[in-house]
């Protein structure tokens, strides 16, 4: 994305708070329990041609996704900051609670819609990743 102004196009983070620790309480004990947490990550470079308008596009559209699809524990992303001209432009970092509720993310209409109009006329290369953390 060399040649952006990185200012100009702020990076945005949205963190939803999540405790990954439950207090289970038994007859005599409390124990506390640790979950495994469901993270999903995508990176992506822009396409060839990408204005500074559609990257603020895309960022805005992601930013609605955790009030309009339900299961997203936290959910952050921004921009490359551009130091490395080898980095992907584009970051996201979503925990969900089981690979169900991810699954339920990838599926929901307004996550669709989203991606098909503000991230499907920018994206260029994309990898994404899934993993438990413990």
């Amino acid at each position: 994305m060399s040649g952006y102004d990185v200012d100009r196009i702020a990076p945005v983070v949205v963190y939803l708070g999540y405790v990954p620790y439950t207090l289970t309480t038994g007859a005599a004990t409390c124990l506390t329990h640790h979950m495994s947490t469901f993270r999903h990550v995508m990176m992506m470079r822009f396409k060839e041609g990408t204005t500074p308008e559609q990257a603020r596009s895309a960022l805005d559209g992601l930013g609605t996704m955790p009030d309009l699809v339900p299961g997203i524990l936290r959910y952050e992303f921004g921009l490359d900051l551009g130091i490395n001209p080898e980095n992907p432009d584009l970051i996201l970092v979503a925990d969900f609670a089981s690979e169900e509720d991810w699954r339920a993310y990838l599926t929901h209409p307004e996550h669709t819609a989203m991606a098909e109009s503000v991230i499907a006329p920018v994206r260029g290369e994309m990898t994404r990743v899934q993993y438990l953390v413990e």
